[in-house]
């Protein structure tokens, strides 16, 4: 959690002054320009994941399957995931980093909120990687369970490539979403862990005494 902490946090103060940094552009129009044109349809896809009104259902459909399948702390647990993403505005009028401009690199739709992190990065780390922890837990089958989870890893990857190759996001905005979300996961795992382990600890102090 240290190590998270530091790299968002450097990242972060990177994005308070470092502006359309030249490395960043050549890098976004690299990327751009060798993406597939089919690929610009699946970024716009990842995107539409992010934004109302798809995303309360991306995040409404597994709470309700892990209640449905009597894992409700872990329900509760993709609740608060998706709940922490409220934060990502405060983080970017904090950060105040301008986004990326049309007349550098190929923009989809220019935004007028602040660019670092993204929000939808910081979102689908969250959600998607929540996903893989409750994953992890409720589905018995080794062989289901890995591929499941690589598909929702591929998300996370899929959601920060998509946000730069719709010009929306400087890279370091990508790779802060990712950091902010993931020191956000980690906290969430481990506090779901503590939480789940405590009946077993009470029943082992009551057999004691």
């Amino acid at each position: 959690m240290l190590a998270l902490a530091c790299l968002a946090g450097g990242l972060g103060l990177y994005g308070s002054f470092s502006g359309q940094a030249a490395w960043e552009v050549e890098t976004m129009r690299g990327i751009q320009a060798a993406s597939p044109a089919p690929m610009r349809w699946v970024a716009h896809g990842m995107t539409a994941l992010g934004n109302y009104p798809i995303y309360p259902l991306v995040v409404i459909a597994p709470i309700v399957a892990l209640f449905v399948a009597r894992h409700g702390s872990l329900a509760l647990l993709v609740a608060a995931a998706a709940a922490l993403r409220m934060l990502s505005p405060a983080l970017k009028d904090i950060i105040d980093r301008e986004r990326p401009s049309a007349a550098l690199v190929d923009v989809s739709s220019q935004l007028s909120s602040p660019a670092f992190p993204s929000g939808h990065v910081l979102s689908a780390t969250l959600l998607f990687g929540v996903l893989v922890y409750a994953v992890d837990i409720a589905v018995p089958h080794t062989t289901i369970k890995r591929w499941l989870q690589g598909a929702l890893v591929s998300m996370i990857v899929l959601m920060g490539y998509a946000r730069v190759e719709l010009g929306e996001h400087w890279p370091t905005d990508v790779l802060g979403g990712w950091a902010v979300g993931a020191l956000m996961l980690v906290f969430l795992c481990r506090a779901h862990r503590m939480f789940a382990a405590q009946p077993v600890r009470q029943v082992v102090s009551n057999d004691l005494v």
